[in-house]
This record gives C-alpha cells, structure tokens and sequence, in this order.
C-alpha cells in the first residue's frame, strides 16, 4: 500500500471513535449466543478489529 492511501487510512481512523464502536458491538455480542449473534454485525466487529490493528491510534506517525 503506498504511502497516501495509509496516511489517509490512519486519518480516517483518527476522525471517527472507531474503537468505541468496536468496543460497543464486541461487548454487545459477547453476552450472546454464539448461535443468536447477528451475521452483519459480527462481521463488522472482526472487520473493525482489522482496520484498528492496521491504522488505529496506535500507528499514527508510523512510517510505512
């Protein structure tokens, strides 16, 4: 991935409260069964958990 995609990525990720709503939605499906969690939003946790890892908080002003 080159340079400016990252950067913005990185920047996407500081403008919205991403790791609250991964937060939310992974607390939300915790305290249910795995058989009754909602497809969508389960994938959009682990989706989430992804684009944290990748260009959360934690990487901004890492160079790539």
């Amino acid at each position: 991935m080159t340079r400016p995609v990252f950067d913005e990525m990185v920047s996407l990720a500081a403008r919205r409260d991403l790791e609250s709503l991964h937060r939310e939605l992974q607390e939300l499906l915790a305290g249910m069964e795995e058989s009754h969690r909602p497809y969508v939003p389960a994938k959009l946790a682990r989706s989430l958990d992804m684009f944290l890892e990748s260009y959360g908080p934690s990487r901004q002003g890492e160079d790539r």
